[in-house]
């Protein structure tokens, strides 16, 4: 498995005076003298500076300070037509501590590294159109409460999150595959959910978080402490979780790799019920009874069924139980599947169908004799339908309801 090579360390000191020194330099190198393209061109738009180079629009920074908030544009005139901005400059916010609201358009594919460290951003929604993410560009953020990541996400880069003391909460998006290095260290997450997409994840992705109390995985046990060590050297570990000692792991039953500890914590198996038997189903008239028989694992609290074709659903509440579907098509075959839950959020997987059941409108036969034409007048659907005469056999006439 491929992985990002080592970034800087963001928690020793001396790397930070070399963080800030080196920014200080890139801020002032970015100024419109330089030149990273042949015939690039530059300007300023309201408090931002951009450059072109023929092919991408980037944003640089703040030539005079920042405002509380910034609009990065989603289009900037250069070169005689309207270009779309589709980059953030590393280190191009940092420590632009007035910096308190940004709105990042659906434009832009790259921010840079450090893009943003040590300002005080109280929220951040990232576009999906984000493809290329450098280290560390949100990270050193004292006011930082919110993020929305993109849904697209495949990696989270190392440190991206790390010394953001507020972050107490995030989602991660289904599909993300690794988390890197120290992304969420020193932060203040009391817990967090890792997607079953999720194969690798960093050396001290979640070190120092002294709140994280859960990390619950979906899927098989990734990799993990992904990495040199070098990132962790300061600490002189590597282990994922140091200095987060109440951590408990929580896993799915049935899913792979999983022991008695997980780098270091131990693990919990989650609440969640074994697969439903398939259901039983008895027919009526535009509707059908199932009946759900007690799974295994974890006693459920109740149950989800689903009919096929439509998409409805009723519940059971309980560790057993039926409920009724009203409003199918007679005529109509169908089938039906459970899930079971308990006080995990998380539902068992979804049982086998039920036997096909078709719903039909119950007929009362009165009085007839063997001809054909009077089948219709001796035959009465009660309530609204029809009756359709399927065949004679002698003096036994077929007919159905619907």
């Amino acid at each position: 498995m491929s992985f990002p090579p080592p970034a800087k360390d963001l928690l020793g000191m001396s790397s930070i005076r070399r963080v800030i020194l080196l920014a200080v330099c890139a801020l002032v190198l970015a100024a419109p003298v330089a030149a990273s393209a042949a015939v690039p061109e530059y300007g300023q738009v309201g408090d931002l500076a951009w450059g072109y180079d023929g092919t991408d629009m980037w944003i640089l920074n703040c030539p005079t300070g920042c405002p509380a908030s910034v609009v990065i544009p989603d289009t900037i005139l250069a070169d005689g037509a309207q270009r779309a901005v589709t980059k953030i400059e590393a280190s191009g916010f940092i420590l632009q501590t007035s910096l308190t609201s940004v709105t990042i358009p659906p434009s832009v594919k790259s921010i840079g590294d450090l893009a943003f460290y040590g300002t005080h951003l109280a929220s951040i929604d990232l576009p999906d159109s984000l493809t290329d993410w450098g280290w560390g560009s949100f990270a050193g953020i004292p006011t930082l409460t919110s993020v929305r990541l993109p849904a697209t996400l495949r990696h989270l880069p190392d440190q991206t999150f790390v010394l953001d003391p507020l972050l107490t909460a995030i989602e991660l998006p289904a599909g993300l595959e690794t988390i890197g290095s120290q992304a969420f260290r020193s932060t203040g997450l009391a817990s967090i959910d890792i997607p079953a997409s999720v194969t690798g994840i960093g050396e001290c992705a979640f070190a120092n978080a002294p709140a994280l109390t859960t990390v619950t995985f979906s899927g098989d046990a990734p990799t993990a402490e992904l990495g040199s060590g070098t990132l962790c050297a300061a600490v002189g570990t590597v282990s994922l979780f140091e200095f987060s000692p109440d951590v408990v792991v929580r896993y799915v039953p049935g899913t792979a790799g999983w022991g008695a500890t997980y780098a270091g914590r131990p693990t919990q198996a989650r609440d969640i019920p074994g697969t439903p038997p398939p259901p039983t189903a008895v027919a009526g008239n535009r509707s059908a009874t199932v009946t759900v028989a007690a799974a295994a694992g974890a006693t459920p609290t109740s149950y989800t069924v689903t009919a096929s074709p439509g998409g409805a659903t009723c519940t059971i509440t309980g560790a057993a139980g039926s409920c009724t579907f009203s409003g199918l098509t007679n005529g109509t075959p169908y089938t039906f599947t459970a899930v079971a839950r308990a006080s995990d959020p998380l539902p068992s997987r979804a049982s086998p169908a039920s036997a096909p059941v078709t719903p039909s409108l119950p007929l009362t036969i009165g009085a007839v004799t063997s001809s054909a034409s009077q089948i219709f007048t001796a035959v009465t659907p009660p309530g609204a339908g029809r009756v359709t005469q399927l065949g004679k056999a002698g003096s036994l006439i077929v007919c159905r309801g619907s």
